[in-house]
């Protein structure tokens, strides 16, 4: 019998973004889809939401706070996830 605990929590959010870049590229993704993906995730303004208010002040990626990953909402990340760890498997696969 085999338990599996698969605690994946944040995962998405410390991905970074030049390896999801790199990864993707090596499955095939076009060099212009992972530049939009990357400009958008550098660009993009992150406000909160408590119950139904959404703040005005937004915080965003600059060289003194970086933010990672895709996000966990993002309907790209499993597929961008499911890239670094097949080319981390294929990697130790090969150094065994």
């Amino acid at each position: 019998l085999i338990k599996f605990d698969n605690h994946a929590t944040s995962c998405y959010d410390q991905i970074l973004v030049s390896l999801g870049s790199i990864a993707s590229r090596c499955f095939g993704m076009s060099k212009n889809v992972t530049l939009v993906w990357a400009k958008t995730l550098e660009s993009a303004k992150y406000k909160l939401r408590m119950n139904s208010d959404v703040t005005e002040e937004y915080y965003k990626h600059c060289k003194t706070y970086r933010i990672h990953g895709s996000g966990q909402g993002s309907a790209n990340s499993p597929c961008l996830w499911l890239f670094i760890s097949s080319v981390l498997i294929d990697q130790c696969e090969t150094s065994a």
